[in-house]
Order: C-alpha cells, then structure tokens, then sequence
C-alpha cells in the first residue's frame, strides 16, 4: 500500500504560527496515513457495511487529534458516496492507530456503476479526501487518496425445474414426490449451498416441510439440481391436489425456503420465495 505523508509543518499556512519556518526537519516527526484494506461486514446478498480502514502511524512522544475527515467515495468513474466525518480520532504517541471509515453499499449499485460482467467479484473504486490534524503548532490539513476494488455479491437464482411422483401408494392415503429445484449464480467461484430448509405449497396450500443439509457446491454459470423430497397425505391436500397427483396433472407449486450460502465473503444467508406451475411426471 502506499503511504501518505502529512505535509511539513514548515510549509503550511498556519495561523498564529510565525515561527514554524525555524524548524526544517518537521517533517520526520509528522505522523504518516496509509490506506490498508475495504472489510465487508454484516453482509447479505443486498449490500453490506463496508469499513474503509486506514492505519496512521505518529513517531512523536505526544499523542495528536484527528480532528475530522471528508471523504469522497467514486466507483468505476461514478460518484457513490461523499461525507464529513468530525468524531474525531487520537492518535497514540510514537504507535500505530486504526481509522474506519464506514460506508453503506448496495451491490445492485456496485454492479450497476462498474458495469461488471458474468464471473466478476469486484469492481474498482477510488477515494480521497482530507484529513484536519489539531497539533500544538495549529491545523494540518492532509489529503489522502487510493484505488482498489470492492467486492460485490450477486443474488443466487434459484428454478423449480419438475415435480415428479416417486411412489403413490392410494390404499393408504400416502404419496412420496421429489421437487426438483435449480441453482444458479454468476459469481466467479464456486458457491456452496448448505442447512436448506423448505416448505412446498401445492394449489395454495402448504403440503410439506423438510431440510436438506447439503446441497453440494454449484460452479459458475452451471444449474445444479438438488431434488427436494414431498411426504403427502393425500387425505389432508384435499380431493383437487389429490386427484392431479394421482392423475400427474398440472399444479400450482410454491416454494419457500432459507439456506446458507458460502460466499467469497463468508456464509450469507439466502431466503427463497418462488412459484410456478409445473406438469406432475
């Protein structure tokens, strides 16, 4: 990373400050800011909080203000975010001291602005601003700026792809069918879909609850099919949802679910809320 070095005090405009001229070597006691990472965190797959986190580092026995900062967040050429930040931060004498500056994103933004294709995680994003330090010499005012790349998180899709009947015993009132659902995503790395649990509806009404622990990993821009399975009462679905099975004819399906998602950000959570109609095989 690239360091940032305040300014010497001998070349600054400070006021009731006559005398700074006096001392050339300033500069080597003047703390230095480096920009060290973007960390996501409190994440899903609509945004995140982001912490821009910034290191300075002060070589002087005495601790010094950061009285305040600005900070103009730009995504692939576009304006994003901009703010003033006056909570202020002390620098620890002769250490290091860690500065976050917090940033809500949407990754629907994100991806709208850097425009970005089918298996890119990020898209490239510039900062800068200024940083006001209080020292017993008067105001320094810092300007800080640095590229990198925010990672960004695209949505899952998930399609009921068929239903079909496993095993229809009408004698005794039972049914076993197998929901076929697939999933997709356009991240550039593999994803894991694991703890599934479901609730199928058949013609508006819920007939079916189950977990599915795991699900197995889904390479980009490929559909896996993971088969939910459906234990039916046919007395409890009612005649009309009994007799399509029993006949395989077309149904109303709907599906909710909540399952984990493994993520190049972590495990983030995905609920799944989806309906069709599909022909009973």
């Amino acid at each position: 990373m690239r360091a940032f070095w305040l300014l010497p005090l001998v070349v600054l405009p400070l006021a009731g400050c006559p005398k700074l001229g006096k001392f050339p070597g300033l500069a080597q006691y003047t703390p230095k800011l480096h920009f060290q990472k973007v960390q996501m965190r409190s994440v899903t797959f609509q945004g995140a909080d982001a912490d821009f986190v910034f290191q300075l580092t002060n070589p002087n026995p005495v601790a010094v203000k950061v009285a305040s900062f600005t900070y103009d967040l730009n995504v692939a050429g576009a304006d994003f975010a901009q703010g003033d930040n006056t909570k202020g931060l002390n620098v620890l004498a002769r250490g290091n001291s860690e500065l976050r500056l917090p940033v809500a994103v949407k990754f629907a933004d994100l991806i709208r602005l850097g425009q970005a294709t089918r298996g890119q995680d990020s898209v490239p994003f510039q900062i800068k601003g200024t940083f006001r330090f209080d020292t017993p010499l008067g105001t320094v005012r810092v300007p800080y700026q640095d590229a990198g790349q925010i990672p960004v998180l695209r949505p899952p899709k998930v399609r009921l792809a068929s239903l079909k009947v496993t095993q229809l015993n009408v004698l005794r009132h039972n049914a076993r069918l197998e929901l076929d659902v697939g999933l997709t995503h356009q991240q550039g790395a593999s994803m894991d879909f694991h703890d599934i649990g479901y609730q199928v509806a058949l013609g508006g009404n819920q007939v079916a609850t189950g977990d599915v622990a795991d699900a197995g990993a889904v390479a980009p821009g490929k559909e896996t099919i993971v088969a939910l399975p459906l234990n039916i009462d046919l007395l409890q679905v009612g005649t009309t949802i009994a007799t399509a099975i029993a006949r395989k004819q077309p149904v109303n399906v709907g599906l909710g679910a909540n399952m984990q998602v493994g993520t190049p950000l972590g495990q983030v959570p995905l609920k799944v809320n989806e309906a069709t109609r599909l022909a009973i095989h």
